[in-house]
């Protein structure tokens, strides 16, 4: 057990770190395996890893819901992936947070009166530091980046829908990721089996580094993640586990810039900040109304 908020603190940092991690992670991977086939080898193995744990629980098996949002992950994944073969880990581990500022944007449109129109204040600064971020000299928008804030827009629909399941259908929490999870994998096979990604000369022509990239990220940065995620958000306030997981964008620029060998220009550091100031602001705004 976790006994004391410093040792929970480190393992939300933790999380943070090893979901920055995947942007470039995945972008390795994404040189041996194509889009939807490392989709499905990435799921496909974390619910493999998760399994026996839920059964050894006798986990009850989730509804409908649980689908659905499997569905807006496997969705917002592909267009993420998608995005990231197009454009640096740097760009899309930091574009991917505006997400949070798209939360109650969203939900003042739903319903006027749950979110201050102060929202649109860190929405703002989000879009000015996209825009620094991604225009190139001759003001065009990047593909990928465009791609990865498509993907914002969607995840930042399943958040709310998260929460929104959570409140109106009870049950296990292990068990409704297990599903997503699985739908991730199987909605990812059939969009590798029609693109005609799942071949036998791509999986076994891939490198042994190539693999081992792959268990990470399913083994290490989704199920053991997941794992850890559940047990320590039941020892801390949402708002503390909001701000720590929060994190996540300043490891994905750190991990790039001193792993990767990106850089960023003097106008992307700019754009940089205010994404994730911005991202901060959002999350506060959510947590605070617990859309």
């Amino acid at each position: 057990m976790l006994k004391n908020r410093y040792s929970t603190d480190l393992a939300l940092l933790l999380v943070a770190f090893i979901w920055g991690s995947t942007y470039l992670s995945a972008k390795t991977a994404l040189m041996a395996f194509p889009i939807a086939l490392l989709l499905m080898l990435r799921f496909g193995i974390a619910s493999l890893t998760l399994l026996p744990i839920l059964v050894k629980k006798g986990v009850p098996t989730p509804k409908k819901p649980a689908v659905i949002l499997g569905l807006l992950l496997t969705t917002s994944l592909l267009l993420e992936t998608t995005g990231l073969a197009l454009t640096s880990p740097a760009n899309a581990g930091i574009l991917i947070a505006t997400s949070i500022v798209m939360i109650p944007l969203l939900e003042r449109l739903s319903d006027p009166q749950s979110i201050p129109l102060s929202a649109i204040i860190p929405a703002t600064m989000s879009l000015l530091g996209c825009g620094l971020m991604s225009l190139t000299e001759d003001l065009n928008f990047n593909k990928g980046d465009a791609l990865i804030l498509a993907a914002a827009v969607v995840r930042s629909i399943h958040l709310i829908a998260s929460r929104h399941i959570g409140k109106h259908h009870h049950g296990s929490a292990s068990a409704v990721n297990l599903v997503q999870f699985v739908t991730v994998a199987a909605t990812s096979a059939v969009v590798a089996i029609s693109r005609g990604e799942l071949t036998s000369s791509t999986l076994l022509g891939a490198s042994l580094e190539a693999w081992a990239v792959v268990f990470y990220l399913a083994i290490v940065c989704t199920a053991f993640a997941f794992v850890l995620t559940q047990r320590v958000v039941e020892q801390t306030t949402a708002s503390r586990t909001s701000l720590l997981l929060g994190t996540e964008p300043v490891w994905a620029a750190a991990i790039a810039i001193t792993i990767g060998g990106a850089h960023l220009t003097p106008r992307q550091w700019i754009g940089a900040l205010l994404v994730i100031a911005a991202a901060e602001w959002g999350r506060q705004l959510f947590t605070a109304k617990k859309v």
